[in-house]
């Protein structure tokens, strides 16, 4: 799972999923609030966590490394279903299951400050 800032676009983190997604209960969502745009939560191991202690100092926007990708590699896509935008981000989607090729490009690009 890679996660990016809503706001800013910029790439935070990659994660390996640990668990099935968990809905949040009514008595949480009671609890916080915030649960109720985002219900579900799963369970995973930071796999870039000294990137992702740092994030903001670097400009892996999201938006420009789809721009860069999409000029390299003509024949590929940025989501699973063959999509060359991630205009879906802009429509109220605040998650899109990205093309491998995509998503290895991008983890590669988080990789380079996670020494």
């Amino acid at each position: 799972m890679i996660c990016y800032a809503v706001r800013n676009g910029k790439l935070l983190s990659v994660y390996e999923v640990t668990s099935s997604p968990i809905k949040s209960t009514k008595a949480e969502i009671n609890e916080d609030p915030w649960r109720e745009r985002w219900p579900w939560s799963v369970q995973g191991i930071n796999l870039t966590s000294i990137y992702g202690s740092k994030w903001w100092k670097h400009d892996l926007y999201l938006t420009t490394l789809a721009d860069e990708y999409n000029k390299k590699s003509l024949n590929d896509s940025l989501t699973y279903r063959g999509g060359r935008t991630l205009g879906g981000l802009n429509y109220g989607s605040d998650k899109i299951r990205l093309s491998s090729g995509f998503a290895n490009y991008l983890i590669e690009k988080i990789k380079k400050y996670n020494e």
